[in-house]
C-alpha cells in the first residue's frame, strides 16, 4: 500500500556548502554522498539531489529558473573535474568529483540488507526496461521497482496525474530522472511535491550507462579529467555542448575568478588588521533583519547558521543588512546561497540592503551577484519593514525583542 504522506524537509543551514562560480557545492565524497542519500531514504526525508557540472554552471548564466531550482535542493555534489580543480587551487575542501552516475553505481554495488528501491523516468526504446534488468539481476544495493518511458514533450506535458500514480504506486525511495538537465530539473521543481519518493535527482546519461547503451569512461580517464573526451567518443553530438561550456569557464576565469584570486593576494599581503565578524539581529513583526559587519569566514558561520534555523522554523522573511561588511569567504556566501533557496522554496522574501561596494564586487567575481536581487514572497500582505531599535548584545549576537 502507498504512503501518501509527504517526507519531511528539515533546515540544511548544517550543509558544509562553499559558493563555486555562483552555485553552492556541499563538501561530499562519493561515499559519503551515498551514506546520507540511504539514511534520507531511510528517514523517508525529502532529499532532492542536484549534480552541477560545467555545463550547468554554463547554463545558470542564461537561465534564473533552472539556477533557482538548484538552489532549492537539499544537497548539491560537485560533478565536473574542472569545478574539483578550482576547489583545489582556492583550498576548498572539495577534494574528490562525485559524479552521478558513479553515486549510482556506487549504491547499486554496496552491500544493504535492504536494498534502496529506485524508479527510473526518462529515456525510451525500452532502455529504462533493459536498466530495469540489469539493476535487479545484479545490484545488492539496489532494487528498480519501475520505470516510465515519458516520451517527449515540455516538463509541464509530463507533469501528469499518469505519471504521478505510476511513481507513487510504485512505493519507491529514489527517483531517477532522466530528461536533459534543464528540462529535468524545472520537471522535479513542478512536480516535486506531487510526489511520495523521498529521494529525487536528475542523473543524465545513468539509464543509458546501467542498460549498456552508452559506456561509462575508463577510469585513468575520469581520474585525469578526460571522461568529456570519452562521452563526445560516444555521443559525437555533445561536441557542441561541450565547447560552448568551455568557453563560458574561459570567459569566467578570465572575467571573474582571476580578479578574484588578485583580490585575495592583495588583502593577504596588503590589508592590515582583520576586522572581527559581528552579527546583529532585529525582530520584527513579519521579517528579521540581520545586520553582517567585518569580515567572515567559514569558520565565524556557526554564529549566523542558528540564527538563520530560527527564522526558518517560524517562516518569517528576512533582510540582510550587508552595508558594513567587508569580506565574505566562499563558505559563508554559500551560506547565503542556501538562504535564498530557502525563501525561494518556502515563499518567503529575502532582500539584501545596504551592501558595501567590496562585497558588491565580490559577489560579482564569486558569480553570485544575484543574491543582491530580492526574493519577494508569496505572503498576500507585504511584511513591515524592521525598524533599528536599542540592542542587547548576547554572546556575539544582538538580540531583540
Amino acid at each position: 500500500m502507498t504512503d501518501n504522506r509527504m517526507p519531511v524537509t528539515t533546515p540544511q543551514f548544517q550543509r558544509r556548502v562553499y559558493c563555486i562560480l555562483g552555485l553552492p557545492f556541499d563538501a561530499h565524497t562519493i561515499e559519503s554522498a551515498r551514506q546520507e542519500l540511504v539514511h534520507a531514504v531511510r528517514a523517508r526525508r525529502r532529499y532532492v539531489m542536484v549534480t552541477p557540472n560545467v555545463n550547468f554552471i554554463a547554463a545558470c548564466q542564461r537561465d534564473q529558473t533552472f539556477r533557482d531550482a538548484l538552489l532549492k535542493s537539499d544537497v548539491s555534489l560537485a560533478d565536473g573535474a574542472p569545478i574539483v580543480a578550482l576547489a583545489r587551487i582556492a583550498g576548498l575542501p572539495l577534494r574528490e568529483r562525485v559524479a552521478g552516475s558513479a553515486l549510482f553505481e556506487s549504491l547499486c554495488r554496496s552491500p544493504l540488507e535492504r536494498p534502496v528501491s529506485v524508479f527510473l523516468f526518462g529515456e525510451s526504446h525500452g532502455i529504462p526496461n533493459r536498466a530495469e534488468q540489469r539493476i535487479n539481476t545484479s545490484a545488492t544495493g539496489a532494487v528498480c521497482h519501475g520505470w516510465f518511458e515519458p516520451g517527449f514533450g515540455s516538463a509541464e506535458a509530463l507533469s501528469t496525474a499518469e505519471v504521478h500514480r505510476a511513481i507513487n504506486d510504485s512505493a519507491s525511495e529514489f527517483l531517477v530522472v532522466a530528461l536533459g538537465a534543464q528540462k529535468g530539473q524545472r520537471w522535479i521543481d513542478a512536480n516535486v511535491e506531487r510526489l511520495t519518493t523521498p529521494a529525487i535527482c536528475h542523473l543524465g546519461a545513468v539509464i543509458k550507462m546501467t542498460a549498456g547503451v552508452v559506456r561509462r569512461a575508463p577510469r585513468i580517464l575520469q581520474r585525469v579529467g578526460l571522461e568529456w573526451l570519452w562521452r563526445i567518443l560516444e555521443e559525437p553530438s555533445l561536441w557542441r555542448r561541450y565547447r560552448d561550456d568551455a568557453l563560458t569557464l574561459g570567459r569566467l576565469l578570465v572575467s571573474r575568478l582571476l580578479p578574484l584570486a588578485i583580490r585575495r593576494l592583495r588583502r593577504r599581503l596588503f590589508s592590515g588588521q582583520r576586522v572581527p565578524p559581528r552579527l546583529r539581529r532585529y525582530d520584527g513583526e513579519r521579517a528579521v533583519r540581520l545586520r553582517i559587519d567585518g569580515d567572515w569566514r567559514v569558520e565565524d558561520a556557526d554564529l549566523l547558521r542558528s540564527e538563520l534555523t530560527d527564522i526558518a522554523e517560524s517562516a518569517r522573511d528576512v533582510e540582510l543588512d550587508l552595508g558594513e561588511a567587508t569580506d565574505l569567504d566562499s563558505g559563508m556566501v554559500g551560506l547565503l546561497l542556501l538562504l535564498r533557496g530557502h525563501c525561494l522554496r518556502s515563499g518567503t522574501s529575502m532582500t539584501v540592503v545596504g551592501a558595501s561596494w567590496p562585497v558588491r564586487s565580490l559577489l560579482y567575481m564569486m558569480c553570485a551577484d544575484y543574491l543582491l536581487d530580492p526574493v519577494i514572497g508569496t505572503r498576500l500582505v507585504p511584511p513591515k519593514p524592521v525598524e533599528d531599535p536599542v540592542q542587547e548584545e548576547v554572546a556575539g549576537v544582538a538580540r531583540v525583542a
